[in-house]
């Protein structure tokens, strides 16, 4: 288990961001700031609003799952007390591949191109690298999400390839995923 030590951040309109890693008192905040993301962010992210159904304690035991983990992090960016960022990663749970692991990561529309993802993934790429057993971080994501595709690029992350058709947003309506 890694800890890594909260960090204060300003953003590029001089907003202060502590971004930190969850612990178990988040679970009812963590819930509570997904609603938001699912129903305002629909066309970029895997859940459906309906989809979310995790109880607190739900919340808690994935929480503690990775804090327990040496291959596991939960990253929160927060101001003003309020929670304005997420980001999660999670190595392989096999021999052959707990060296890789991917992650997810939102923040708030409110909050976006302000470097809070940026310092976000950074961190977590700093941590991989002092890690004893990640060798390789990747995503994938909506290929129609430019601003993040743009911003994994900026990092150095490298197209892997192209899932066609990963993601069905309706009837015959149809986005492919990129893996980096």
């Amino acid at each position: 288990m890694s800890v890594i030590q909260p960090i204060t951040i300003k953003t590029k309109s001089e907003e202060e961001v502590r971004i930190r890693c969850a612990d178990i008192n988040d679970a009812r905040d963590l819930i509570e700031y997904m609603t938001v993301i699912l129903q305002n962010d629909f066309e970029v992210v895997l859940t459906q609003a309906h989809e979310l159904s995790v109880s607190k304690e739900d919340e808690e035991n994935w929480i503690n799952d990775h804090l327990s983990s040496e291959g596991k992090l939960i990253l929160i960016a927060e101001s003003g007390g309020r929670m304005i960022g997420l980001l999660h990663f999670a190595s392989g749970n096999r021999e052959r591949n707990q060296h890789t692991g991917s992650f997810g990561m939102s923040v708030h529309r409110d909050w976006r191109r302000q470097g809070i993802g940026r310092t976000l993934v950074q961190i977590l790429l700093d941590w991989a690298k002092k890690s004893p057993i990640i060798e390789k971080v990747y995503l994938e994501v909506f290929s129609t999400n430019t601003q993040a595709i743009e911003l994994y690029q900026s990092l150095g992350f490298l197209e892997e390839g192209i899932c066609p058709k990963a993601y069905k947003l309706g009837k015959s309506k149809y986005v492919d995923g990129m893996v980096f």
